[in-house]
């Protein structure tokens, strides 16, 4: 994985995670990149449960670029792309072993305070983080 990525989240491709045409199926990417930003939370902004998870996903779209089949390892890097007042935006990629590309994507994501139930603003704190992570602070929301 290439230095764009701060976080790879490393995963084996399961059994459950083939449809009948012997490749991952479509649906499957999407835990996949859950599990990356669960790892950029824990990793990055030092989320150390369930309860550190302070955000909702509005948005995400995927671009599948080559099949993947049983027994490889997915590796899939995530970043910071901007970030606005309450939200920021998620790149992903992911790769195989051997380094082919097989997914791209993009998510949109809120931070959430679940017991006012309204959004929270992004703190300096949050941004320090990411900035320190990423080597140089994201672009403003577009």
């Amino acid at each position: 994985m290439d230095g764009r990525f701060p976080v790879v989240a490393r995963i084996q491709v399961r059994w459950r995670d083939i449809d009948p045409l012997g490749h991952v199926n479509n649906a499957v990417y999407f835990t996949y990149f859950e599990t990356a930003r669960a790892r950029y939370y824990e990793e990055v902004l030092d989320a150390r449960g369930i309860g550190d998870i302070d955000f909702l996903v509005a948005s995400i779209r995927c671009d599948y670029l080559s099949p993947v089949v049983y027994g490889e390892t997915v590796e899939v890097g995530i970043r910071v792309v901007w970030v606005g007042t309450t939200s920021w935006s998620f790149e992903y990629e992911a790769r195989t072993g051997d380094g082919r590309v097989v997914a791209r994507a993009d998510s949109v994501q809120v931070r959430f305070d679940h017991q006012t139930g309204r959004p929270r603003p992004l703190d300096e704190d949050w941004i320090t983080r990411v900035t320190r992570a990423q080597g140089g602070p994201p672009a403003q929301k577009p």
